[in-house]
């Protein structure tokens, strides 16, 4: 997970913004009745404006059928605060997920360095997400996702969510200055067009892999945070302990006073 644009906004903000990306996970994942995920997460690591982390493979349908909408949910609640403490204060996630295996034990930094990790962050930060985004109205589009072929193939042509496999787009994820291209699949629950850019997201026809790909043990899960809780208290009755700022613009504007 990645925040996008996350340095536009002012200094004064951002360890905050910061700090709110695992608790907005935290509680995307226990709305979807999956703490065990965040409890028993591997290799977890904060970027300063994002987070990366490991969970089982059978967790992954859920991861896309249920995680992204709820943290677009999320961001939708939590936007309210981040306006009322400043105006142009904006946290808006990207999201990618991948399968493939990664050793969980010993020292978590250097066990997590692997092609199923590096992949993941490829296609975080490939272009075709970053256009998506760049092209959607901040205010209502929150959250974008790119999931890998191989999940796309396993999970949703597998019938193991409940999302339509229209419901996502084919791209060639590409990121230039790594030589990283690759078939992949956008997913954004909750779709807008940017009034002032018509240019249509750019596509490809995603081609299955004729590559095998080995037995997965680990699955991992690479995004962004961002925007919205209105109390301390959430919806489905989940309690949850959450920085004072989330619930209080009035700090900020005495700290700049």
């Amino acid at each position: 997970m990645d925040c996008v644009k996350f340095s536009k906004n002012r200094s004064v903000h951002l360890p905050d913004l910061s700090a709110a990306i695992p608790e907005i996970l935290q509680i995307a994942l226990t709305r979807c009745g999956l703490p065990q995920v965040w409890e028993q997460r591997k290799f977890p690591q904060t970027t300063g404006d994002g987070y990366i982390f490991g969970t089982k493979t059978k967790y992954v349908p859920d991861l896309v059928d249920q995680l992204v909408p709820r943290l677009q949910d999320v961001l939708h609640e939590l936007a309210p605060n981040l306006r009322a403490r400043e105006r142009n204060l904006d946290l808006r996630l990207r999201v990618s997920i991948h399968i493939g295996p990664v050793h969980d034990e010993g020292d978590a930094l250097r066990d997590r360095i692997s092609e199923p990790t590096i992949y993941v962050c490829r296609l975080l930060d490939s272009a075709p997400l970053r256009e998506a985004l760049r092209r959607s109205q901040p205010d209502v589009t929150l959250v974008g996702a790119i999931i890998s072929q191989r999940v796309y193939e396993d999970v949703v042509q597998g019938g193991y969510t409940q999302l339509h496999e229209t419901e996502f787009e084919p791209v060639t994820a590409e990121v230039h200055d790594k030589g990283f291209a690759q078939s992949a699949w956008l997913y954004v629950p909750r779709r807008s067009h940017h009034a002032t850019d018509s240019e249509p997201v750019r596509r490809t026809t995603a081609q299955k892999s004729s590559e095998p790909t080995p037995a997965a043990t680990s699955a991992v899960f690479h995004g962004n945070v961002g925007q919205n809780i209105t109390a301390n208290q959430i919806s489905d009755g989940v309690h949850l302990d959450l920085p004072e700022w989330f619930f209080d613009s009035r700090r900020s504007k005495e700290q700049e006073s």
